[in-house]
Parts: structure tokens; sequence; C-alpha cells
């Protein structure tokens, strides 16, 4: 078991996440220099392309969170291992052009303190692939866009799936079918819109050919923004730096 330090905000290279993902192990953790980023600071990262996390990883933001900046991303999808792990990092503007979900778990993952803003796919956020298991606790998914199906988690519940969310916010996230689509996940004492959802955007906005300037039209940032202060969360840089975006 090794902890591996970031020490870069660039895409790649030498210090970077991705190069620290590519040399880590099961058991390793990776973490930010606590010198490069302070305690209190933000370990923002531009992500060019997608990124895999190895079986058994911890991506942990320790005393800084992690904020990965997904906006120059054209394509591909975030992929999980097995018994891989997320705590405090915020994955924001992740629009993927696959037709399951932003990020792929094929295992057991855990996100802890981590925050899903602004991401879209056909799918959503999560795709919880056949007999991964998602425990979310202390999340925050908001504003998210399932172009397809579900918003926040898809899965087929026949094949041993399953997902929990656990005092996590679940707002302002829209889809077709609903911020929760083929799947029965656990919920457990969550705060959240009905279904995780506020209302759908004008009926001119067809899901399947939304584009970047329907969001902004519908302002989307302003409205789970908006949901997650009714909530009174005690965290809102990233929510800002995701209104941005949106608007």
């Amino acid at each position: 078991m090794a902890t591996i330090l970031i020490t870069s905000a660039a895409n790649s290279g030498d210090g970077t996440l991705r190069a620290a993902l590519a040399n880590a192990s099961s058991g390793d953790v990776v973490q930010p220099d606590a010198t490069t980023f302070p305690a209190g600071t933000l370990c923002e990262i531009t992500l060019a392309s997608s990124l895999t996390f190895p079986e058994g990883v911890t991506v942990d933001g320790a005393q800084t969170r992690i904020v990965l900046d997904c906006s120059g991303i054209s394509s591909g999808v975030f992929t999980f291992r097995d018994a891989t792990t997320l705590r405090r990092v915020d994955v924001l503007q992740f629009a993927s052009n696959s037709t399951g979900s932003a990020i792929w778990l094929y295992g057991a993952t855990t996100f802890d303190d981590c925050a899903f803003y602004g991401n879209s796919a056909a799918r959503g956020v999560f795709y919880v692939r056949n007999g991964a298991t998602l425990n979310a606790t202390d999340c925050v998914v908001a504003g998210n866009c399932g172009t397809n199906d579900a918003a926040v988690c898809y899965y087929v519940s026949s094949t041993g799936s399953h997902a929990t969310f656990t005092s996590c916010t679940l707002v302002g996230n829209v889809s077709s079918t609903g911020a929760l689509w083929n799947v029965e996940p656990e919920l457990v004492d969550c705060k959240r819109t009905t279904d995780g959802m506020i209302a759908p955007p004008p009926e001119s906005y067809a899901f399947e050919t939304w584009t970047d300037e329907a969001w902004k039209a519908w302002n989307l940032g302003v409205a789970f923004k908006e949901a997650a202060e009714a909530f009174n969360l005690g965290y809102f840089s990233a929510v800002d730096v995701a209104v941005g975006y949106l608007q």
C-alpha cells in the first residue's frame, strides 16, 4: 500500500491525477500534495479526456477537495473497476456521448462526500453494470441530465446490481423517464425533490435533441443551485462553478 501524491493540476504528465491512476496498484491511495494544494484550497483539474480508476484504489481529497472539470471532454466515459473509492471529489459537466451513462461501475464502488453536477449522457450519471454495487454517502447529485433514460442511476436489476444512497442530496436532475430508471435503489435519510427532479424543461426541448444552448436557455444551473440552497448544503464552491458552466 502506497500514497501517491498529486502535485500538478494539469490534464496529463508527471504528478497529475492521470499519471497517479496509471501507476497505482490495489490498496494505494491517491491524494493532493499538501504543499502544492494547501488545506482550504481546491485541487481543480481540467480534464481533456476520460479516466479509468483501477481496482482497489482510493482517490481522496483529504484536506482539499478535488474538482474535476470535465467540460473539455468530448467523448468516452469514466470507468470504475472493483473496490474503488472516491472521497471528497467533485465531477462537473461531463457530457458523455455514451449510449449508457457518464460513469460506468464494474464492481463495488464507494463515493463518500462527493458531488456530481451538470453531467449528461443517454442514461445519466451512474451505470451500475452487471452485478456491480454503488454505495454513496453524504454526496450531492444535482443538475444532471439523462437524454434517454435515467438522470441519476441506471442498471438492470436482474443482474444483481444494487445502489444505495445514504444521507445524500438529489435535486434538479432531469430525464425523459425520471431520475432513477429501471432501478430500485435504497435511499436512506436522503434529501430530495420528488424522485430527485425539479420540473422538466419546456416541451420545446426534446430530450433526444438537447444541446448546450438548450441547457443554457432553461437555466438549469440556477434551478439546482436554488434547490441546493433550500437544503442548506454546507459546500457551495462546486455549485457556483457548475452554475457558471450551465448559464
